[in-house]
Order: structure tokens, then sequence, then C-alpha cells
């Protein structure tokens, strides 16, 4: 077929698929937002073609994992006679970005009641949100048989996912309190407080 310019509207025509020598359209030729994604084959864009925080996480599926935070405490025991809860000192804070984020929240750290005599020892420890309120409890038991009193020793892990509902910043803390016994310890003398929050795309 032989190749045609038309004079009055500026068209070529004759011209077949290969028909353009190699380099003979360039970036400048092509036309704003010509080339959209069905003209692209798969695997076309490598990780060397994306740019720098191009990635966002208004383009990531629920699911993906926006961000984390650890707390390691500084293993300062905190000791509690009360039998109201009460904050412990123990906490992480998370801001998330999105108001449909859940927040995963984990915690370890070790435990511990003292009591004099044959007596049944208890306490309990929750964890708090700023925005959820009391989000776990647990209750823990300890037993002095021997009748000459002795301090008992845990390990107490909880893990919670909340969904707060918000962009500010979220304050997972841990609270105790003594119910039967002598004190209750949180973050005792040989096991530091370890608390991971993970910020999850709803």
């Amino acid at each position: 077929m032989a190749i045609v310019i038309n004079a009055n509207d500026g068209t070529i025509s004759g011209i077949s698929v290969g028909g353009l020598p190699d380099g003979t359209v360039d970036a400048g030729t092509l036309a704003t937002n010509s080339v959209d994604s069905a003209e692209l084959i798969d695997g076309s864009i490598d990780t060397a073609h994306i740019g720098t925080d191009q990635i966002t996480s208004a383009i990531l599926p629920a699911g993906a994992i926006l961000q984390t935070v650890n707390f390691v405490s500084t293993n300062n025991q905190v000791t509690s006679t009360s039998s109201s809860f009460a904050a412990s000192g123990e906490e992480i804070t998370i801001t998330p970005a999105s108001t449909s984020s859940k927040i995963l929240v984990i915690a370890v750290w070790g435990a511990q009641i003292l009591k004099n005599g044959s007596h049944q020892a208890e306490g309990e420890f929750k964890i708090v949100g700023t925005a959820s309120g009391d989000l776990m409890k647990h209750r823990y038991q300890a037993y002095d048989y021997g009748g000459s009193g002795s301090a008992q020793d845990t390990t107490i892990n909880m893990t919670v996912l909340d969904t707060p509902s918000s962009t500010s910043a979220q304050t997972y803390a841990i609270h105790q309190r003594l119910l039967s016994g002598d004190a209750i310890k949180v973050a005792n003398a040989n096991m530091k407080t370890n608390m991971i929050a993970i910020e999850i795309k709803g």
C-alpha cells in the first residue's frame, strides 16, 4: 500500500505496523495521557521505574500493614495495692493514617503478686485504648499452700484488635489492680514490657 499524505487534514495513511524506524516516536511526540494501563504489558514497570514515595497507603489493598510502633520499657517496676484499676505507666502510642484503619496491639510483660501467709492472691490487668476504652482483661491468680508467703512471678500477654475510627494519636496502656494479697506489680525485675502497635488498612 502506498503512503499517502493528505494535505487537507494533515493525515498520513498507508503506514503499517512496524513501518516507522526505531526512535521515530519519542516522549515529546506522544500526546498527554495517550498511554494508559491498557497499552502496558505485564511486567513492563519494574521497581527501577517507580519513583520514591509513589506507592502510598491510598493504593494499598485492605489488610496491608501501614506502620508499626514498638515500645520496650526501661524495666521500672510499678507496684499497686489498690483494688481499683490504675495505669501502670507502660503504654504505646500510634497515630493512624486513616479513620478506617484497625490497630493490632500485642503486649507481653512480666507480672508479680506479693502475698504473706497461706492465702490466695489475685489481681487483674487490662489494656485501655484512647478511643475505645477497655479492650481486654486478664485475671491472674496465685496460691501459696506452704504458708510462708511468697512473690509469685508470671508472664502476661494480650493481643487486641481495635478500630478507633480516628486519625488522632491513640495510646494503649496497661492498667492493673489488686483483688487479694499484698501487692501487684507490672514489669518485674526480670521481665521488661514489650508492646507493638500495628496499623492495618481497613
